[in-house]
This record gives structure tokens, C-alpha cells and sequence, in this order.
């Protein structure tokens, strides 16, 4: 019985195809009608086929690989952005916390000191002005300067350590904060004649005179140690003109302080001027706390 043409051609068709086809994909034709269904809870295909492999190392080319973090969101880039600005605005208000002080300082005092009767200020010691009916000005101004003071002291922290500094500055101007505030809760005894009528200095001093001469002290004593250790950090940092005035207002104010002890235990010279020569030594501290704070601010908005 004879075939049809068509169907002879279409036979010799598919027998060329065949002989054509590579070995590999007819190896890989095979593999795959051996496949079984994955939900018949069969295994997958070995890898070890040619062609398995050869689609394994293609999809290993192919597939992309993922490295590193997503990036932000606008929402969090915004939120620490934010976050930025806050702490800046944080440092920038406690270094003017050391510009205020001083000004807040010296003009309650002085007009303290100038609306009360018998009060010398070239004689008298700021301290006296604790006494009497309004002596709780000159208590707050003691307390509020303190604070000022104590806040710029953790202020200036970022900027130490930009010098390659620790905690030492920081600790010695929080210690002159905590000195003003303590000399605002402890009044002085009578010094130099006043109040009116009283001796030039106590001869039994009392609890409340030897707390306020503790508080005190480290005003006198911390406050020039301050600028010898930044005087040599500045020197370390090549900033000469910022560590010869470091030093200089150091050096000042621990003789100028000599000069006002002196004066104040009475029976010399300087004892009418004595008065004057404390407000030099705080004038010359306050001066420094207040250029260090601006200088402060200016670099960080420089480099902001």
C-alpha cells in the first residue's frame, strides 16, 4: 500500500530535524519529559545534567546581585536632617550662654552697686552687695550667671575635642558655674567696712562666710586654669594669636586675683582699690568665656 507524498515528505522532514538536533538538547528534551509535576512531592531534576548546568551557570550570570543598604526614604532623610539642625541650634545656644554671661553679670552689679548708699565699688568686693534689703539681687545674679556659666562649660565640649582636648576644660568652667551659684546661696561677712559701721574684717569668720569663700574660689582659680589648658591646645593646633591670649588672660587674672587677696586682708595699700581690682580679674575671665563663645558660634556656622 502506497503512502501519500505529503506524508512522505513530512517523514523525511522530521528525520532531518532530528539528525540535525545536538546531542545536548536531546539530552535536555529527555530530561525534561522525565520531569514529574513538582506537587507529586517528586525531587526537582538533578544539576548534574549538561544542559542543567549550563542553565544554572546562566542564571548565575543573569541574576543580579544586591549589595549594601535600601536607601533612605525622604521621610527619615528629612528627619535626620532635622535632628541636625536641633543639636546645632542646641551647641550654638549654650556657647552664647558663655557671651551672656558676663554683660547679664557686670550690669547687675553695677547698678546694684550704684543705687546703694555707702557702697564703694572701688573698695568693696562684689559679694557685699548680698547684704541688706536687696541683697537678694545680687544672690540671683550670682545664681543665674552660674548657670549661664555652667551650661557653656558643657557647651564648649565640641570644641575641645576639635583641638584634641578631653573633659578638663569642661569640668574647670563647670566648676566656676557651681562656684557662682554657690557664693548666690551663702552670704559674705562685713569686709571693708561695709556694711556701715561694721569692723574691716571678721575676726570669728562664720559657717555661712567659709562656704561662700569655698564656692568662691574656683571662680578665681578654675577660670584662669581654663586658659593655660586651652592656651596649649591652641599652640598644639598652630592658632598662635588664640594661645597668646589664652595665656595672657590666665597669667592676668591669677595676679590680678593675688592683688585682690592682698587687698582684702586689709591694712595695705591696695586695700582702697581692692574693689576694683576683683572686678579687673572677672572682667578679664568673662572677656575670655565670651570671645571663646563667639569664636565658637562663628566656626560652626562657618562650617555648617
Amino acid at each position: 500500500m502506497h503512502r501519500p507524498r505529503s506524508q512522505e515528505l513530512i517523514t523525511k522532514s522530521e528525520q532531518d530535524r532530528i539528525v540535525k538536533t545536538p546531542a545536548w538538547s536531546a539530552e535536555a528534551s529527555d530530561s525534561h519529559s522525565r520531569r514529574r509535576p513538582l506537587d507529586e512531592g517528586t525531587a526537582t531534576p538533578s544539576s548534574s545534567s549538561p544542559a542543567h548546568s549550563r542553565i544554572d551557570a546562566a542564571s548565575k550570570v543573569m541574576r543580579p546581585t544586591v549589595t549594601g543598604t535600601h536607601p533612605r526614604s525622604g521621610a527619615e532623610t528629612r528627619q535626620t536632617a532635622r535632628s541636625a539642625e536641633q543639636a546645632d541650634w542646641r551647641s550654638i545656644a549654650l556657647l552664647a550662654c558663655g557671651v551672656a554671661a558676663g554683660p547679664l553679670f557686670f550690669t547687675i552689679f553695677l547698678t546694684a552697686g550704684a543705687l546703694r548708699p555707702g557702697y564703694d565699688p572701688l573698695r568693696h568686693p562684689v559679694s557685699s552687695l548680698e547684704f541688706g534689703p536687696q541683697g537678694w539681687v545680687q544672690a540671683v545674679n550670682f545664681i543665674l550667671t552660674g548657670t549661664l556659666v555652667t551650661l557653656f562649660g558643657w557647651g564648649v565640649r565640641p570644641l575641645v575635642h576639635r583641638l584634641g582636648g578631653g573633659r578638663t576644660v569642661t569640668v574647670l568652667l563647670m566648676a566656676v558655674g557651681i562656684g557662682l551659684i554657690g557664693a548666690g546661696f551663702f552670704d559674705p561677712d562685713p569686709l571693708s567696712g561695709y556694711p556701715p559701721g561694721t569692723p574691716p574684717t571678721a575676726l570669728n569668720p562664720s559657717l555661712h562666710r567659709i562656704l561662700h569663700d569655698l564656692f568662691s574660689t574656683p571662680v578665681f582659680t578654675a577660670l584662669p586654669a581654663a586658659c593655660f589648658v586651652l592656651s596649649r591646645r591652641f599652640a598644639k593646633a598652630h592658632m598662635r594669636s588664640w594661645a597668646i591670649y589664652s595665656a595672657v588672660s590666665g597669667g592676668l587674672m591669677a595676679a590680678l586675683f593675688v592683688l585682690t587677696s592682698v587687698a582684702f586682708n586689709q591694712g595695705t595699700v591696695l586695700t582702697t582699690v581692692g574693689g576694683l581690682l576683683q572686678r579687673l580679674t572677672l572682667a578679664t575671665g568673662f572677656a575670655w568665656m565670651a570671645v571663646l563663645g563667639l569664636w565658637g558660634i562663628r566656626s560652626r556656622n562657618t562650617s555648617a
